[in-house]
């Protein structure tokens, strides 16, 4: 039986066992991926410290412009989301969900991005990221699952210390996708954190979708990869 508990700084984290903050684990994080330059781009929380500052505190760099999706592919789309985060003059990170398959009964699926190769997907990001590759947080989904959209917000803007987020059109988030990228807007007005919202992108080109074009997907991918398509492949992900 999963019990809803409050976890640290009033968020509620779904859990089989009451979410905890570990002493010094925001210090002493967990492994983490690194570039050959040894910057971290790639964490993986888990219940106990998911909610850590993304900058932490005192730190010079801008603050966090945060893309919100699955980032599976890791495609032209989701480089786009990375682009507009940066676009803001904030540090870019992606913020994504373990777990979500188990916990809504998908079927499993292999990742179509190792976990290994993260981080020079990311690093290969820089160019279209102003100079700065996009950092990725990776938290649990049963952590956000049942919050609400305004605790959602909450979470990002009070916890994380995100300054500005970027999400996809058509976005839902909260519990049964309660919320949409209006109401997105109106909840991070309320807390003074800036919205952009990206059009998707075309798998035709490198512009937004307009129209009847088919959209850059994870499932796009996944059906050209089936069908030993390597150049559709290529020209979704925007790289070999």
């Amino acid at each position: 039986m999963r019990r809803v508990v409050r976890g640290p700084a009033g968020v509620r984290c779904a859990t089989g066992a009451p979410a905890r903050r570990l002493a010094g684990a925001h210090d002493h994080p967990h492994p983490r991926i690194p570039t050959p330059g040894g910057t971290l781009l790639l964490e993986e929380r888990d219940e106990s410290d998911w909610d850590a500052p993304l900058a932490p505190s005192g730190a010079s760099a801008p603050p966090a412009a945060v893309a919100l999706g699955k980032f599976d592919a890791m495609h032209r789309g989701h480089r786009a989301l990375a682009s507009a985060a940066a676009s803001t003059g904030g540090t870019p990170w992606l913020l994504s969900f373990s777990g979500m398959a188990a916990a809504l009964g998908w079927p499993p699926r292999s990742p179509l991005v190792a976990p290994d190769d993260r981080g020079r997907v990311l690093g290969s990001w820089a160019a279209a990221c102003r100079g700065t590759a996009p950092r990725q947080r990776v938290i649990p989904f049963g952590c956000v699952r049942e919050m609400e959209p305004g605790e959602f917000v909450r979470a990002l803007a009070d916890s994380l210390g995100a300054a500005h987020v970027v999400v996809g059109a058509g976005y839902r988030f909260g519990h049964r996708a309660a919320g949409d990228e209006h109401m997105l807007k109106e909840l991070c007005a309320e807390r003074g954190v800036g919205v952009t919202v990206v059009p998707l992108v075309a798998a035709g080109g490198d512009g937004a979708g307009d129209g009847p074009a088919t959209p850059v997907s994870s499932s796009a991918v996944r059906g050209s990869l089936a069908e030993g398509l390597v150049a559709s492949v290529e020209g979704l992900l925007g790289r070999r």
